[in-house]
């Protein structure tokens, strides 16, 4: 099974990567990011039914890392195949 890659180290792109890889301990997840770090959600507070109050902090991979999430930072997305479902970053890979 190909691997559920996530481009984008931001709050979207992490909170995805994270809760699908929770979902489905089984399949792998790749999180791509242009950064250094990640942003996560932190000191989370439930103010009412649809309003939530947070922090937003900015971490090392090491704090997303899992046995199915690998966390690839400091890389550029610079092509999209989309016949093959891949994508090339800036250091040449093919994912």
């Amino acid at each position: 099974m190909d691997p559920l890659i996530v481009i984008g180290g931001g709050i979207a792109g992490v909170t995805c990567a994270k809760l699908f890889s929770i979902d489905q301990p089984n399949h792998r997840v790749i999180l791509v990011s242009a950064s250094s770090v990640v942003k996560t959600i932190a000191n989370l507070k439930t103010l009412g039914r649809s309003i939530d109050m947070f922090d937003v902090i900015e971490q090392n991979a090491n704090a997303l890392k899992s046995s199915n999430l690998e966390v690839m930072m400091n890389k550029k997305v610079i092509r999209l195949d989309s016949n093959q479902h891949r994508i090339q970053l800036d250091d040449g890979q093919w994912l």
